[in-house]
């Protein structure tokens, strides 16, 4: 579902069930930095991509099929969101509810949408395997609800499937005793969680870059220093020798045909089609506009400082190693 600027700012004081995903690494998509960055307002909230859109728009398409599939008249589309009774930091918005007669919930629906792809993380239909991010986010939500099982439907590669989750009150205290610490030893007290090699954790150092001062280097930042300089080496050599095999094997099929296919997989030429660009910068040129209306249409962005490091050059033994 698409999210209103409210709800996106009330997911900020407390963790949701794709959250939790990405603090335990389970998140194909998103990291323990980015649920840091998120919370604590270090980075614009996320508009959603082209996927996240066909998602959207399927989710009531999915979501009707399940009730006339099931024929329950109490399962309900839902964009509320529910806040656990004692861990107020533990919030979700299901994408749907299975009501009793009291109106009481009984049950969680969560819609899906996967291409073929992904069919590998997904069991034959009527079992309970399914990714793990998804078990984790709906184990989340059945804590938070209070609720037996979840329904969790799927249009898969064009196949609509429905599997069944039932609650497990062992993986709901381990995922509240994870989400309990990250929020209170990270997001409460503002201390980012261990530096990995990710854009996330970048994002956040960007967010506290200086912008003067100098400061003398240590041992620990020579070593580490050193270290970078060789892995940008290795990796330049690398992609040099990447290039020269893609080469010789694009020699190898020549002009000779389109596509080459072996036990190791395939290779082919993608021939792009052109594409129609208008250059803006020589059409507004060619009319010159007068100072006001430039004035109206110019717009002032920040842009993040970014981490440049410069090495000198070293000698080299026989060995090829640094001296």
């Amino acid at each position: 579902m698409s999210l209103t600027d409210e709800q996106l700012a009330e997911r900020t004081k407390g963790l949701g069930g794709t959250d939790i995903a990405a603090i335990l690494g389970l998140n194909d998509y998103r990291g323990p930095h980015d649920v840091y960055n998120d919370k604590r307002g270090l980075v614009e909230p996320f508009a959603g991509n082209k996927f996240t859109e066909f998602g959207n728009r399927m989710e009531p398409v999915i979501f009707q099929w399940y009730v006339e599939k099931r024929g329950d008249r109490w399962a309900t589309a839902n964009d509320q969101q529910f806040i656990h009774p004692e861990h107020k930091w533990m919030r979700g918005i299901p994408d749907g509810i299975i009501y009793d007669k009291n109106d009481k919930p009984q049950g969680i629906v969560e819609i899906k949408t996967a291409n073929w792809r992904q069919a590998d993380k997904w069991g034959p239909e009527g079992t309970d395997v399914i990714p793990e991010a998804y078990l984790i986010q709906v184990a989340w939500y059945m804590a938070i609800l209070d609720v037996d099982y979840t329904d969790v439907v799927v249009l898969l590669d064009r196949e609509f499937q429905t599997y069944r989750i039932n609650r497990s009150i062992p993986l709901e205290n381990e995922l509240i005793a994870a989400g309990k610490a990250f929020w209170e030893d990270h997001v409460l007290a503002g201390v980012p969680p261990e530096l990995d090699g990710s854009e996330d954790c970048y994002e956040g150092l960007q967010h506290g870059a200086a912008n003067e001062g100098e400061i003398e280097s240590t041992d620990e930042i020579d070593q580490i220093a050193k270290d970078y300089r060789l892995v940008k080496e290795r990796l330049a050599k690398w992609e040099k020798t990447e290039k020269f095999m893609r080469n010789k094997l694009a020699d190898k099929i020549g002009d000779n045909a389109k596509k080459v296919r072996g036990d190791w997989g395939s290779a082919t030429w993608v021939h792009v089609k052109g594409s129609v660009k208008t250059n803006w910068e020589a059409v507004a040129a060619e009319l010159k506009p007068d100072d006001e209306v430039l004035a109206r249409h110019t717009r002032t962005t920040n842009r993040k400082p970014y981490f440049k490091a410069t090495f000198k050059k070293v000698a080299k033994t026989e060995e090829g190693e640094d001296d």
